[in-house]
């Protein structure tokens, strides 16, 4: 049926395109309007009525003539010259479905208290699910990137019109219905930043921020303008609707200045973002796949793909990750991303007495994101978190927990990361004097025992505790302040492991008075820089809900050990 619907309104569209032709070509603009009405009409199929004959004691109206009850409408043949109405479109009687008869028993059968035949259900074709890994592609329709209007056809094909804004621009072939769109080796969610540009001996390099939300694993990447124009050149010949976003113009190195490479750079970036987040954002295409495959060849996702698909198995964070993909995909839709562009621009364009009243302002932006979240979709993310894990396998509160820790994360993503640099050349300002006296004060302590810091003799690591000192030195290849809090987290809990492993038999465990000697040790050999920097950002944008918990107790202890260090007298 919707077969046959569609293909009386192509013949009903194609025959009011020859009708008005016809009456234009004759000069009649009202016969024009009239056609229209009268194919618009037409277009719909309706039943069959006799013509209408005039009565016999009612006079003729005026302009129309009367048939006489012995003439039939149908023998009436009208010319091309009559200039009352042109000639209608041939037109066919739509065919009716013939319903198959329901058998009814008779009396005598009733009678003898035999049972009624069911009716006999019509034969339908189930629909077949889609392949493992493959998302249905809906019918092409016009979508926010596309003007893409189908029609299908008789053999179930489907053709695509696409209004024309330039002649030499043609979309590509939409599917049927029945196609899917292939979403194999495509990461969920992607979070891309353009950090800053380096310009390298005659050209412009762009430095690329990409967060793999999945995997949890970040790394930097450096592209020329010139790829980023392959990149665009080459999704246009995916998806040409993609034209609609804004990219900016190539030009000549010779007219580059400061001014136009950052407009350059914030352009690009939007554009970037934009493009990640239309697999989730806006409707399907037959082509949504490709674009998204596109995009991450540009960014160096297959190299990483068997690290990534390592990392993604970690049964301590897949819960969080998998929240995390889900707050990604709330934050990438139009309206949020309207109001994160809006919070960084009015960050970046606002003149802040200070770096701690920059940070302290970023504190009060990110908790009221984190809390709005949490309030508006608790449902989603505890349905995602959910179908992973039975309810009754995790408590209340460690679900809680993971939600908050989710979307805190997501969050300092969107707006830590486009403000850090800003945030760090203001607190420069305020604490260069202090990194370099500490800097210093650090240097002259490593070549000191560890007796010196305090450390009794009955706790002296043989190994100088050699694992916590190397994962608190990789605190600096972290970027997000949750990260870096993860990572002091696990360099302190090594601290009393490392210590029962090297020294077996001991039941007594470290307290709180011997741990601040020991991580003073380590803290120091670890060699991190700014750490003054370091001190003040996580104080400060630590998670609310975990100040009064373990991680609480370690930042305060990290406070603790800077300020130790900072009044260490080495002399």
């Amino acid at each position: 049926a919707a077969a046959r619907g569609a293909e009386l309104l192509s013949r009903a569209r194609a025959a009011r395109g020859a009708a008005v032709h016809r009456a234009d070509a004759r000069g009649g603009a009202v016969a024009a309007r009239r056609i229209v009405r009268r194919c618009r009409t037409d277009a719909r199929p309706r039943r069959h009525r006799a013509p209408r004959r005039a009565p016999a004691n009612q006079p003729p109206r005026r302009g129309r003539p009367v048939l006489p009850r012995d003439v039939v409408a149908r023998d009436v043949i009208r010319t091309d010259d009559d200039p009352r109405r042109p000639p209608r479109p041939p037109r066919r009687a739509p065919r009716r479905l013939a319903r198959r008869p329901r058998r009814r028993p008779g009396l005598a059968a009733l009678a003898r208290g035999r049972p009624r035949a069911p009716a006999t259900p019509r034969a339908r074709r189930r629909p077949q699910p889609p392949a493992l890994g493959r998302v249905p592609a809906p019918r092409a329709h016009a979508d926010d990137d596309d003007d893409d209007m189908t029609a299908t056809t008789k053999n179930g094909s489907t053709r695509s019109s696409r209004r024309q804004r330039s002649s030499s621009a043609v979309e590509s072939p939409t599917t049927s219905p029945n196609d899917v769109v292939a979403v194999e080796l495509v990461r969920p969610a992607l979070c891309v930043r353009v950090l800053g540009t380096d310009y390298v001996e005659d050209h412009t390099v762009y430095v690329i921020w990409v967060l793999d939300v999945l995997a949890g694993a970040e790394w930097r990447v450096r592209r020329r303008f010139r790829e980023f124009f392959e990149l665009h050149e080459a999704l246009l010949a995916l998806r040409p609707s993609l034209e609609k976003l804004d990219f900016p113009v190539r030009r000549p190195t010779i007219y580059e200045t400061t001014h136009s490479v950052n407009d350059r750079r914030v352009r690009l970036e939007r554009y970037a973002r934009r493009v990640s987040n239309m697999l989730f954002s806006a409707r399907l295409h037959a082509r949504s796949g490709d674009v998204a495959r596109a995009l991450q060849r540009f960014l160096d996702v297959p190299k990483r793909r068997a690290s990534l698909e390592l990392l993604e198995r970690n049964p301590d964070v897949t819960l969080r990750q998998a929240c995390q993909v889900a707050t990604a995909q709330i934050l990438g839709l139009p309206v949020f991303e309207k109001i994160l562009s809006d919070i960084v621009a009015s960050a970046r364009h606002h003149a802040f007495e200070s770096g701690l009243d920059m940070l302290h302002k970023m504190k009060a932006y990110i908790d009221h994101l984190q809390q709005s979240l949490l309030d508006g979709a608790a449902d989603l993310l505890r349905g995602v978190a959910l179908r992973r894990v039975r309810s009754c396998a995790i408590p209340e509160d460690e679900l809680q927990t993971i939600l908050s820790a989710a979307v805190r994360r997501q969050i300092e993503t969107d707006v830590f990361v486009p403000l850090m640099d800003k945030l760090h050349a203001l607190l420069a300002d305020d604490i260069d004097d202090l990194e370099r006296a500490l800097r210093a004060k650090c240097r002259r302590a490593r070549s000191r025992p560890q007796t010196f810091y305090g450390i009794p003799l009955h706790q002296i690591s043989p190994s100088s505790w050699e694992s916590a000192i190397y994962q608190l030195a990789n605190i600096g290849s972290y970027t997000l302040p949750c990260d870096k809090l993860d990572a002091l987290l696990a360099a302190a809990k090594e601290i009393p492991a490392l210590y029962l492993v090297e020294h077996p038999g001991t039941e007594k465990h470290l307290g709180a008075d011997d741990f601040l000697p020991i991580f003073i040790y380590v803290l120091i050999n670890a060699d991190i820089p700014n750490l003054v920097y370091l001190q003040k950002v996580l104080c400060c944008l630590c998670d609310p809900d975990k100040r009064l918990s373990e991680t609480g107790y370690y930042v305060a202890t990290f406070e603790a050990a800077v300020c130790h260090i900072m009044e260490m007298d080495l002399d």
